[in-house]
């Protein structure tokens, strides 16, 4: 199966890492489609959460050494913090508070958690997914400029299923898996546009015949603001 090809990259990584920092390492969790055990072959990512004791020039460089022996074709994303930027009052990207929240409730299960660690619950993150959305509608504004045939489609149709994340995720309503979330825009939030899955883009690389795609979703976007909840735009 192709999730186990991802869970043997991960666990290479893991291994390799830990041989090495494991002292200095507080919390490793893999994140995203491969913590849920749900991933796209070809097109998922492997995304760990790590916190180190400090992030000193020794660390930083052997988790370049590490990254480079993955030979796959599978990317490893890393979102890095310091014991002290991670426990204490600086800020964290959205991401990783919602990733905090599903170790919280032991959706997510590290391979490495300290007690030195402080996590709770967040109950109300309205105002940073708001930011999200605004940084997100940026960015694929700035691929799209690239014009239809430079633009990274895979950045843009992932900050897309994010953006349509929040909008379910502001109407009470979870979930995660591509399927399901595309399902629950079209039904609930009304999306009635084409997105096509990630599988059809990967068999047909035309790009350019789905730009008018993504210019679409702008538009809408504009039209039902329902990333917020003090905002219904038209969802009358």
């Amino acid at each position: 199966m192709a999730i186990e090809r991802y869970y043997l990259v991960e666990e290479n990584f893991y291994q390799r890492l830990s041989a090495r920092l494991k002292n200095k390492i507080l919390l490793y969790c893999f994140t995203g489609g491969l913590g849920r055990n749900q991933i796209i072959d070809g097109w998922s990512d492997i995304d760990v959460l790590l916190v180190f004791k400090t992030l000193d020039r020794d660390v930083l460089l052997t988790i370049k050494e590490v990254l480079e022996k993955n030979k796959s074709n599978i990317k490893i994303g890393l979102t890095l913090y310091s014991l002290k930027e991670f426990d204490g009052s600086l800020y964290k990207d959205p991401k990783t508070y919602h990733n905090i929240n599903l170790i919280v409730n032991k959706i997510l299960k590290p391979r490495i958690i300290s007690k030195k660690l402080h996590l709770k619950y967040y109950p109300d993150l309205e105002n940073l997914d708001n930011v999200d959305v605004a940084k997100a509608l940026h960015t694929i504004k700035r691929e799209l400029l690239l014009g239809p045939k430079d633009y990274d489609e895979k950045k843009i149709y992932k900050l897309i299923i994010m953006i349509f994340k929040i909008c379910l995720r502001n109407k009470n309503i979870k979930c995660y898996a591509y399927d399901e979330i595309l399902s629950k825009a079209k039904n609930i939030l009304r999306y009635d546009k084409i997105i096509p899955r990630p599988e059809q883009i990967m068999a047909d690389g035309d790009q350019e015949k789905r730009y008018s795609n993504y210019l679409n979703f702008i538009n809408w976007l504009e039209d039902h603001k329902y990333w917020s909840r003090g905002i219904s735009g038209i969802d009358k």
